[in-house]
């Protein structure tokens, strides 16, 4: 089973969200990365992607830094993957500023780590 990060976090109490509205009964609810938890043990692998175009306008890279600790802790370096969402992170984003937004996030893992995520573990789920 692939649980892809890209399920988009959001809460309701955002305002800037103008597709989410009551009209989408089974959507309109806050969806938080404890809803994701008892997916993981279950999951293969899992991508950080998709951020971006959730992430308030003018993100910075502490808006992204709790879903990374929290798919880092439950899924590992060695089944999480690092993803672009190009080019619809173009809506709120670029591909460099992302990138560069999780090479510092992740700049603490050891290197091993850091290969996982910018590569290695999609190297092996997809068997290129």
């Amino acid at each position: 089973m692939k649980v892809d990060a890209h399920q988009h976090f959001w809460t309701t109490a955002r305002s800037d969200y103008g597709w989410l509205t009551p009209d989408l009964a089974p959507l309109w609810r806050d969806f938080l990365p404890s809803d994701l938890a008892p997916l993981a043990p279950l999951a293969q692998a899992s991508n950080f992607s998709g951020m971006v175009t959730e992430a308030p306008p003018g993100y910075a890279d502490d808006a992204f830094s709790p879903y990374f600790a929290f798919l880092l802790s439950r899924f590992g370096a060695q089944r999480l993957m690092w993803g672009s969402d190009w080019p619809v992170l173009n809506l709120n984003g670029d591909y460099a500023s992302w990138h560069a937004c999780v090479e510092r996030l992740s700049s603490s893992l050891v290197e091993e780590d850091r290969a996982a995520i910018f590569g290695e573990t999609a190297r092996s789920f997809y068997r290129l």
